[in-house]
């Protein structure tokens, strides 16, 4: 064993009301790290994303099924020092996805350890120049004791920036080589109370004696049994070990049979209804995946184990990462999918629909790489397999989210046409979203119809000339060009518009 030293970094999100109090502290080890730190003992642990590699673990108060809208968030994170990398930083033969004249290739996952690691941060200082250096500057510090070690504090008063009324207190502390740092996230009148008189407040002593709380310790091997072998494991038990790693305790872990995905999920065994939700993703997961397979063969054979996180509640998946008014997302650089139950926002149905739209992404991101494919073939595709029916065999039919959408658009003249829409690029598409994501789908939709195959039999081959290409050239716009090479655009779009107006026949 060995003493090992890092920067931790602490962020808690609060709000005014007495919900965002810190009731108690608690202390809480991390042996794998060498750190206990106390933190607010109601609060839930939420576990790091992924590609959160400096992070050791977060925190976040229940406030949604009070209704009043408030985020509390804590992180704990650390930081060291930049290692030597071996070899060139990015090898010029790889830049643009190929191998040069007799120079060995480098593969993507190479390629990415080293720009992670060169790209890091090291300290707090560091972190906060490349991640929130456009909100503030650092103000002056005032030392404080952490134990036997000198440390300073940071007081940010972040008002005039887009987070309102929200303030930070930042505490460091350095020993040697590393750093460790603790940092408070937190309302203005509660970080600084002086500056409000009605304010009675006493977070921010919990916060100074959160900071100062702080222990280290000589770090424990994590997550290996004894005697096991990591080099001989499977993919999946390479991938069950990582992810226990991160995990808090109250997580479960779902391998599907196929050993293909990889289900977590955070949801007690008293909500039965939500644990049928996790059981069936496991299910329904490889039966979408032969669809997936069967569109888009994988240029070789996939190894990789795809992870699925399954949030109990929005809440839960808004303090994970979610995006605001969104119900799942794929995040391409941790090769993630998240997603929630979505009953009480909009029905089971439509908790699987995301799943499937999601989980084609991921599909695609690991069975080509990460493609740059134009919005309309990438989430028209997306939406098209989130039209399957698990009651009629995963039979894929009319996507009902978008149904109406396309038929207002088209019959009020709003609908974009072909050849705008084909060439949109993600801003553009985005900027009229609600109507573009419709016509990506419907234009997906009509392609793959019958109708499409009596009517001109070169128009139902754009989508596989389009992702041929796109994977051979790895240009969206020579697969555009392919895919459209001979096509009369007004035909098919006059074509494309009679269909919808007919109800998609």
């Amino acid at each position: 064993m060995y003493r090992y030293f890092a920067t931790v970094f602490l962020i808690v999100t609060m709000a005014v009301s007495a919900g965002g109090q810190i009731k108690s502290l608690k202390r809480q080890k991390f042996p794998a790290d060498g750190v206990s730190v106390k933190v607010p003992g109601q609060w839930d642990q939420i576990p790091p994303q992924p590609d959160e590699d400096d992070v050791v673990a977060k925190w976040a108060a229940d406030t949604m099924k009070k209704g009043t809208g408030e985020r509390y968030a804590l992180r704990l994170m650390k930081f060291r020092r930049r290692g030597g990398v071996t070899g060139s930083a990015v090898p010029a033969e790889v830049t643009a996805g190929g191998q040069g004249d007799g120079s060995p290739e480098i593969d993507r996952a190479e390629m990415m350890r080293r720009w992670k690691e060169r790209n890091r941060p090291v300290s707090f200082q560091d972190y906060w120049k490349k991640s929130f250096g456009y909100l503030a500057k650092l103000p002056k510090s005032k030392a404080i004791k952490v134990g036997k070690a000198k440390g300073k504090v940071f007081e940010l008063d972040l008002r005039s920036t887009k987070y309102g009324h929200t303030s930070m207190i930042v505490g460091v502390v350095f020993d040697g080589t590393f750093e460790w740092a603790v940092i408070y996230e937190a309302p203005t009148d509660q970080i600084f109370p002086e500056r409000s008189p009605n304010s009675k407040t006493k977070v921010k002593s919990k916060i100074y004696s959160s900071i100062k709380s702080l222990k280290f310790f000589d770090r424990e091997r994590k997550n290996q049994k004894k005697g096991m072998d990591l080099d001989n494991l499977s993919e999946m038990d390479k991938k069950i070990e990582k992810i226990r790693g991160r995990l808090p305790k109250s997580w479960t872990i779902m391998p599907t049979p196929t050993k293909q995905y990889v289900v977590v999920h955070n949801i007690p065994q008293k909500k039965t209804k939500q644990i049928i939700f996790a059981k069936n993703i496991v299910k329904y997961l490889e039966r979408m995946r032969k669809h997936y397979e069967k569109v888009f063969p994988p240029k070789k054979k996939i190894t990789a184990v795809s992870v699925v996180r399954v949030c109990q509640d929005r809440e839960e998946y808004h303090q994970y990462g979610g995006p605001g008014g969104s119900a799942g997302y794929f995040n391409p650089s941790s090769g993630e999918l998240v997603i929630y139950d979505a009953t009480k926002d909009g029905g089971m149905a439509d908790s699987y629909s995301t799943l499937f739209h999601e989980a084609f992404h991921q599909y695609l991101y690991y069975s080509v790489g990460e493609t740059s494919a134009h919005r309309w073939f990438d989430e028209g595709y997306g939406d098209y397999f989130a039209g399957a029916n698990p009651k009629k065999g995963f039979k894929i039919g009319l996507f009902d989210w978008r149904t109406a959408t396309v038929k207002k658009a088209v019959r009020e003249g709003k609908n974009v046409h072909l050849k705008d829409l084909l060439t949109y690029t993600q801003p553009q598409y985005y900027a009229n979203g609600r109507i573009c994501y419709a016509q990506g789908w419907a234009f997906v939709y009509f392609l793959k119809s019958k109708s499409c195959k009596k009517q001109n039999k070169r128009w139902p081959e754009i989508l596989d000339i389009y992702f041929n290409t796109m994977v051979k050239t790895g240009s969206s716009g020579k697969a555009l060009d392919a895919a459209i090479d001979g096509v009369d655009l007004e035909e098919l779009n006059e074509a494309y518009m009679k269909f919808i107006k007919k109800g998609f026949k």
